[in-house]
């Protein structure tokens, strides 16, 4: 008969009494005080449900009881270690494969936090990224700008959006065709196809498009 880890929740809130021993925590009022976390999600810790705790949640209850996230994880989920004997035998495969996914969601919770918390920050740069190729190609085009002293200073800003998979649609001043899905037409109605340049850049995230390249009808149309 397979047990799920939630049957057990004796063996669980007793590690967890042993960690709160450690650091004279006598109640789960005090855990909660100590570690700025929600009775309710406590509660979630001793039934089982670690996976509906966020990465800071439990680094703030390993904080808490002066252990780290792993620790907290083994002595929860794992019950590994010195805390092995409480499992019977037929436990040990369910609580080994339920410490897998709970590391697996942990893993994968970190890189939708990682996505979100890169999305709103390129979302807040929108303006410094639609306008700054402009400012710094001007400042390219001429050297006697006192602005071209600026363009070394933001390497970094363009290395960290590359780090981020952030990748710029167009350059400025770039002849191209016009693709509706990939550019935004300044002045008159453009068909695809026709001849535009490129008067600011746009950028897609990974497979996201932010935003797209403003353009304008190439004069030589004309």
């Amino acid at each position: 008969m397979t047990h799920a880890i939630s049957s057990i929740p004796p063996d669980r809130q007793a590690a967890l009494r042993r960690l709160m021993a450690r650091v004279q925590l006598t109640s789960w009022r005090s855990l909660s005080v100590a570690s700025g976390v929600s009775i309710r999600q406590i509660r979630a810790v001793r039934q089982g449900e670690l996976d509906r705790l966020t990465l800071g949640t439990m680094d703030r209850l390993a904080q808490a009881l002066d252990c780290s996230r792993a620790e907290f994880l083994e002595a929860l989920a794992w019950l590994a270690g010195s805390d092995q004997s409480l499992a019977t035998p037929d436990q040990t495969p369910v609580l080994q494969a339920e410490c897998d996914r709970l590391r697996e969601a942990l893993d994968q919770q970190a890189t939708d936090l990682n996505h979100r918390f890169q999305a709103q920050t390129i979302d807040q740069l929108e303006s410094f990224l639609t306008f700054w190729p402009v400012a710094a190609d001007r400042a390219r085009r001429d050297p006697s700008l006192p602005a071209i002293k600026l363009v070394p200073l933001l390497k970094p800003i363009e290395v960290l959006l590359a780090s981020w998979q952030v990748e710029t649609i167009g350059a400025i001043g770039q002849l191209t065709e016009f693709d509706p899905t990939q550019h935004q037409p300044i002045g008159d109605p453009l068909n695809h196809g026709d001849r535009v340049r490129v008067t600011h850049c746009g950028y897609r995230h990974g497979d996201r498009l932010l935003f797209r390249a403003k353009v304008c009808r190439d004069e030589g149309d004309d």
